[in-house]
Parts: structure tokens; sequence; C-alpha cells
């Protein structure tokens, strides 16, 4: 019975497959394949500091994936669903009758449901990616300042030094350690 497994298609339906139905074949594989490596990839990404790279990457691999993911959505204006040639050619050898369109069902909605999760990650990736730049500009910010601040310190600290070596070098001069010794006559 045509319900009750999977098979290929038989030889005539290559006369009825058109570029969007090829397509949707195409994309089906593609997305699945790079949303399983995708979502390995942000699990893993996860375990990362927010400081690394792998965020910067993986928004835009779940944006990319939206899109194919929702390129298998071209099945429903293929020749599958709007043939009425091979809506012909199944009655007269299976005794089936369908319609001459398709409509959204399960699987359909459950891509549309994907295809938005895939693009909410990758925002979400991207957003990410977008706080550890500015977190990492914050932090090198605050490096340089302090940096200027601890040159400022050694600066100062350095003209003590010299004014206290300069103040020992020279007795008698006023606001030196050195007392002021006058002999009488």
């Amino acid at each position: 019975d045509l319900w009750e497994a999977c098979s290929s298609y038989p030889d005539y339906y290559d006369q009825y497959m058109d570029a969007r139905w090829t397509t949707s074949k195409a994309f089906t594989i593609i997305a699945a394949i790079a949303g399983a490596f995708a979502v390995f990839f942000g699990f893993w990404a996860s375990c990362l500091s927010p400081r690394e790279n792998a965020w910067k990457i993986i928004g835009p691999i779940f944006v990319l994936i939206c899109l194919f993911q929702g390129l298998t959505l071209l099945f429903l204006s293929s020749n599958a669903c709007n043939g009425e040639l091979m809506n012909k050619k199944i009655e007269e050898d299976y005794g089936i009758t369908f319609d001459d369109s398709c409509s959204l069902s399960t699987g359909a909605n459950m891509c549309i449901a994907s295809t938005v999760l895939y693009f909410a990650a990758g925002v979400a990736g991207c957003c990410v990616s977008a706080a550890s730049s500015s977190l990492e500009a914050d932090e090198k910010a605050e490096g340089d300042e302090s940096a200027v601040e601890r040159a400022g310190s050694e600066n100062a600290i350095e003209k003590d030094l010299e004014e206290k070596q300069e103040n020992e070098e020279a007795p008698g001069v006023a606001g030196s350690d050195t007392p002021i010794s006058v002999e009488k006559d």
C-alpha cells in the first residue's frame, strides 16, 4: 500500500520533479545536517568563555540554517502539490485521489517553527558576540586607563625620590631634613 512504507520514487516521477521539488529535497538534507552540527557546536561553545570567538561564528551559522530550513517549504509550490498530471497518474496507478494543492500540516508547521527558532538562536548568538566584543573593549579601555594611572603614580614616586635625593645632597637648604649648623666667631 502507498501509505504504509517509505520507498523510492517510481521512475516516472522524474518527469514531474521540477526545480522547486529538487531544491526542497536538497535543502531538507542540508538543513538537517547543518542544524545538527550547529546545535552540537552551540553546546560546545556554551562551555567556553564568552570572550571566545565561537559565538562570532555560531550566530551567523544559525541564521544561515534558518534560510536553509525555510527553503524546504518550496515543496509547497512544486509540482508535487500543484501537479495535476502527477495526481492523474497516481489516481490511475493506485486509485487514490488527491487534492490539486497541498496545505500546511504538522510537518510544515514544525518546519516553520524550526525556522523561527533557528533565527532566534542566530540573533541570540550575534547578540552574545556583540556583548562579548563590547566587554573586551571595556576591559581593554579599563586596562589602558589603569596603565596610565600606574604610569602617572610611578612618575609621582620618581619625582618624590628625586626631590628627596636633592634635599639630601644639598645641606642647609630650607625644607631639607639636614639640620643647619652655624658657627659663631
